[in-house]
């Protein structure tokens, strides 16, 4: 069956790994842990990782285990970063996404106005009729059931309908265990990055990253259209 909705996640997955946007926002969370907990660049970048790595989010992490008390304060100081100096207006994606045969919404960690100001730049904003950001869903966002379970509620549809795109496999799992179908985004073909690691068996509630194996990817969704053809009536 031939998705009926996408969702799509924003960072590394609308535009690639090597525009170097999500790694100068994960040097800026490494600033702000490092910050806020009074710690060594070094320690600050290893309890960054495994706060993303065990709870999903840096922020979501910080909330419950460090006490941080101004989550939109965290979320504005990380995304301070003019798009424009790693991003351009990219008129092939552009025909990409409307040439999907199905309506298309955001689903991501970070928060609105930095998702509209990528939107913006990349001119793609209105191929998207929603976004669901970090804070839809009470900052528990992706990998948490309870993000996917309530964007599925707003947009009416069953998680069977909806195809789902994301650069983290930790992220596609928990969706694909729902019923939905999901696609990698990997520019370089898997994780990479400065904030990307790999998701360890030892993190009670994460899938394993050998699971991912049988997850179709992409490098850029410039190429989903071509994939969903090759589905044909799947």
């Amino acid at each position: 069956m031939k998705p009926r909705y996408l969702l799509c996640d924003l960072d590394q997955t609308v535009y690639p790994a090597s525009s170097g946007l999500l790694a100068s926002i994960a040097r800026r969370m490494t600033r702000f842990v490092s910050d806020f907990l009074q710690v060594g660049p070094e320690e600050a970048t290893v309890t960054r990782r495994e706060l993303s790595a065990r709870y999903g989010t840096t922020v979501l992490g910080l909330l419950e285990r460090h006490g941080l008390g101004d989550p939109a304060g965290y979320m504005a100081y990380v995304h301070d970063l003019d798009v424009s100096s790693f991003l351009e207006p990219d008129p092939e994606l552009r025909a990409a996404l409307l040439s999907l045969p199905c309506p298309a919404a955001i689903l991501t960690n970070s928060p609105a106005e930095h998702a509209r100001r990528v939107l913006d730049r990349l001119a793609i904003a209105d191929c998207f009729e929603h976004i669901f950001d970090i804070r839809f869903n009470n900052y528990r966002g992706k990998p948490e059931l309870s993000a996917y379970k309530r964007v599925l509620e707003v947009i009416g549809m069953a998680a069977e309908e909806v195809l789902f795109v994301d650069d983290r496999p930790d992220y596609l799992l928990p969706f694909r265990n729902l019923g939905g179908r999901v696609v990698l985004c990997a520019e370089n073909g898997g994780r990479g990055g400065e904030d990307m690691h790999p998701v360890s068996d030892a993190i009670e509630g994460l899938p394993s990253i050998a699971s991912t194996a049988s997850i179709a990817s992409v490098a850029s969704l410039k190429e989903l259209p071509a994939l969903l053809a090759s589905w044909g009536g799947r």
